[in-house]
């Protein structure tokens, strides 16, 4: 490739990096919510990455459905349902679109999901 090729190339790629970069700067609210068999026990954490680095962490703690409120510009969720048989699901929304899900294989299982 020639030099001016070259600077062509780094040129393109400029703005995918600053919008990479613009993404890791912006924070966002995120919706949490917690369903399945109504009335399952659950309990966990959140755990909201802010662009400083820094980590806001929550308890979750409560009954199937629920719904928590994050902001920050990574969630993760950590749950493990409790008691009687029953299923707990996850779902991180971002602008009202789910970002990440999962569900628990029962009691005593711990389910983690995480944003992009």
């Amino acid at each position: 490739m020639t030099r001016g090729g070259a600077a062509r190339a780094a040129l393109a790629l400029l703005p995918l990096s600053a919008a990479l970069s613009a993404c890791w700067l912006e924070t966002h609210p995120f919706t949490i919510r917690v369903e399945g068999t109504p009335g399952t026990r659950f309990e966990g954490s959140s755990r909201a990455v802010q662009r400083d680095g820094s980590n806001a962490v929550d308890t979750l703690t409560g009954v199937v459905p629920a719904r928590y409120e994050a902001v920050g510009n990574i969630v993760s969720v950590t749950l493990r349902a409790e008691g009687a048989p029953g299923s707990v699901r996850v779902e991180v929304l971002r602008d009202g679109r789910v970002v990440a899900r999962g569900a628990s294989g029962g009691p005593g299982t711990v389910l983690t999901v995480s944003t992009p």
